[in-house]
């Protein structure tokens, strides 16, 4: 075994013990501060709310100062989360199901891989909604949810009220169904500040949270925020203020610039996938565009962590807040200037999977970070979990409540990525600002695997990317050739192998047996 390998060394030693969430190998926790919080309310089931923003990088995080102490400030926050497939629709139906995409079916934001490619596979609210739970949903679904059919409340939900169609990716004009009843907020042209999507949805997620007090129900509450996702054009829109932050904020940031991280414009990418090899570096012009659009992300999020504020408010003055846990997450992270892509996600770099997620709320602890690798895949049957719910055999993720009430403990993992098949005639992957064909600057498939400290990446094509994550977080070189890794390509590949079809159960017998295999 190579020195300076210290990642694979703990995965193979700790094989034999990862069988089951229980077995454990305690690695350092950084604990900012000790104390649980109240314990839940002995009266009642809990509530669970869900907050989700799109397109989120972790590294926004600092401009969300009320979300990182209501929540992060009273719970866990896991700055090791990832998802397993970087795009919007088929990361949501995910979320509501605990499956990989290769289960759930949904690989693409378009025809026929989006919300009618879903339609009734929603796990979490239908098991949670027989178990007498009342579900909610507030905001943005999956994408093209509603073009269909406006009208339709989808499988699983008590009660529902969510944009549909294109209008789903306005800031204002957007079409809401609520409950079966459509209704329009606004003009995309006159952005008025009553009709700001993000207030709207914060005020909808409120009242619908009294409503379930009243009822004396216990809820569960999926609040899905537009920001800082692009927004769909309208006529006249200025492209340098996409997307559109709350008036009150309009003049936020006036300096700020995309952080220029070492991957920023990358000079050498021969290293990396045949399809990002195709895409040029940037030009004065492309940068500052960059720095306009993040400027005016960064103005997206100063509504949703006012939104946070407001809701957990709501709940302590609805006298919910020892009773209710509340996961804050994003559906994808995204780039902005890392290995040269513009604005982008879909692709397997850390930027692109890694994601925002803290979870609070009654008995965990405080002000704690678990360094415990979790995807995507874990929401549903954490929640499930912390409801006191069975959870269903079809799910493949696992509980996090294990780590949720001791944030010391650690196992070590392997967590698996990949996209899908989409449509085969050319698209814009990111439709909402310059074209950026698939076929020209991605490879259209691919499948990995990302362990603590090494990530391995096969491409439709043939081509693999390995990076050693200790020696090169940024991902600047593959070390797929090396000769001194042959080694651990060899066991990431046969992990991905046991893992890239699996299904329920057997994903989490497939993760215990490629961690197994290390000991070959």
């Amino acid at each position: 075994m190579r020195k300076g390998l210290p990642g694979i060394i703990a995965f193979v030693n700790a094989c034999t013990l990862v069988a089951t969430i229980g077995a454990t190998v305690s690695l350092p926790t950084r604990i900012l501060a000790a104390g649980p919080e109240d314990p839940p309310d002995a009266q009642g089931r809990p509530n669970v709310i869900v907050i989700m923003t799109d397109d989120q990088e972790t590294t926004s995080m600092p401009f969300m100062p009320r979300t990182n102490e209501l929540l992060g400030g009273k719970g866990v926050t896991f700055p090791n989360a990832f998802v397993s497939f970087p795009l919007c629709c088929p990361s949501r139906a995910t979320f509501l199901t605990g499956q990989y995409a290769h289960n759930h079916g949904v690989f693409f934001n378009e025809p026929p891989y989006a919300y009618d490619s879903f339609r009734g596979r929603e796990i979490l609210p239908t098991v949670l909604r027989d178990e007498g739970y009342r579900t909610i949903h507030v905001g943005k679904y999956l994408n093209l949810y509603g073009s269909t059919d406006p009208t339709e409340v989808p499988k699983g939900w008590t009660n529902w009220h969510a944009p549909v169609g294109a209008s789903a990716h306005w800031y204002h004009g957007f079409t809401m169904n609520h409950d079966g009843k459509l209704e329009r907020y606004g003009r995309p042209q006159d952005a008025d500040p009553q009709t700001y999507a993000t207030d709207v949805m914060r005020d909808i997620a409120i009242s619908q949270i009294l409503d379930a007090k009243k009822a004396g129900q216990p809820f569960f509450l999926s609040l899905a925020f537009l920001a800082p996702h692009s927004e769909a054009t309208f006529p006249g829109q200025d492209r340098l203020d996409d997307p559109r932050g709350a008036p009150r904020h309009a003049n936020k940031y006036q300096d700020l610039q995309a952080p220029r991280t070492r991957s920023f414009d990358e000079a050498d990418v021969s290293d990396k996938a045949r399809g990002v090899r195709t895409i040029g570096r940037f030009k004065d012009g492309g940068i500052k565009r960059l720095d306009a659009l993040y400027r005016a992300r960064m103005r997206t999020l100063l509504g949703v962590d006012q939104a946070v504020a407001q809701i957990v408010e709501t709940l302590r003055g609805a006298a919910l807040l020892r009773n209710t846990y509340i996961v804050f997450t994003s559906d994808n992270g995204f780039l902005l200037g890392q290995h040269r892509f513009k604005h982008h996600k879909y692709v397997p770099y850390e930027e692109s999977i890694r994601v925002p997620f803290i979870v609070a709320g009654p008995g965990l602890p405080r002000r704690v970070e678990s360094q415990q690798l979790v995807s995507n895949v874990d929401i549903t049957p954490t929640v499930l979990d912390l409801a006191g719910v069975a959870i269903p055999d079809q799910v493949d993720g696992r509980s996090l409540v294990p780590f949720l009430r001791e944030p010391e403990r650690t196992f070590d993992r392997i967590l698996l990525f990949e996209s899908g098949p989409a449509p085969s005639q050319g698209f814009d992957l990111d439709p909402l600002h310059e074209v950026l064909r698939l076929e020209e600057a991605t490879v259209r498939l691919y499948q990995g695997v990302r362990t603590e400290t090494f990530k391995y990446i096969e491409y439709e094509d043939g081509f693999v990317e390995l990076f050693d994550l200790v020696k090169d977080p940024d991902e600047m070189r593959s070390v797929a050739k090396d000769e001194a890794y042959v080694g651990i390509r060899r066991l990431l590949a046969a992990a991905l192998e046991l893992m890239r079809d699996c299904r329920g159960e057997a994903c989490r017998v497939a993760e215990a047996r490629a961690l197994a295999g290390a000991l070959a």
